[in-house]
Order: structure tokens, then C-alpha cells, then sequence
């Protein structure tokens, strides 16, 4: 009978790991930088946007616009890629896209 502590024949070695995995090294080096960034970038700066004034740590303005820049890319190009999808589709698109068409 086998004991609950013991493996099964075959099952080849145990890999361990120790210390931190990769990620949670990668993690905290970029909180890290983002606590440096913060740090060099806390100075106050007037904003005024459309209907609002107001003043908000140069870090906070950065990481907005970084923030507002990626959505706006992820939607465009998730227009841009529905909008692929449909031209290819229905047979549309650009003739350089199209494959040669032979004469036999």
C-alpha cells in the first residue's frame, strides 16, 4: 500500500521554484518607476478643459491622457478592424489586396 505522502512511480521529479516569480519582479519594478515618475512630476499645473478649471499634479495629468489614449486606440482600431472584417466579407477591399487574376 502506498503512503499519502509518497508519489506515484514515474511521475518524474518535482520542480520547485523559490524566491519571487518573474512577474511579481517585473511588478514591482514598475511600481517602482511609477512611484519615481510621481515623485519628479508633482508639481501642480493649471488645467483647463473644455468647461473646467482647475489644477492637478503634472503626474495626474500624464496618467489621464495616457489613460484616454489607449481607449481611444483600443476603440479605433476595434472600428477599424470590424470594418476590415465586413470588406473582406462581402468580397470588397483594395485591388492590391485582391489576388491576380490570370487569363488561362
Amino acid at each position: 500500500m502506498q503512503r499519502s505522502n509518497e508519489r506515484p512511480p514515474g511521475d518524474g521529479p518535482r520542480i520547485t521554484r523559490e524566491g519571487p516569480s518573474p512577474k511579481l519582479i517585473a511588478g514591482g519594478v514598475g511600481l517602482l518607476l511609477v512611484i519615481v515618475f510621481m515623485l519628479q512630476n508633482g508639481d501642480e499645473i493649471a488645467v483647463r478643459f473644455l468647461f473646467w478649471d482647475g489644477a492637478l499634479p503634472q503626474w495626474a495629468v500624464i496618467a489621464v491622457t495616457l489613460v484616454v489614449g489607449v481607449f481611444v486606440g483600443r476603440v479605433w482600431g476595434g472600428v477599424r478592424r470590424r470594418a476590415k472584417d465586413r470588406r473582406t466579407a462581402s468580397g470588397e477591399g483594395r485591388p492590391d489586396e485582391r489576388p491576380d487574376e490570370r487569363e488561362g
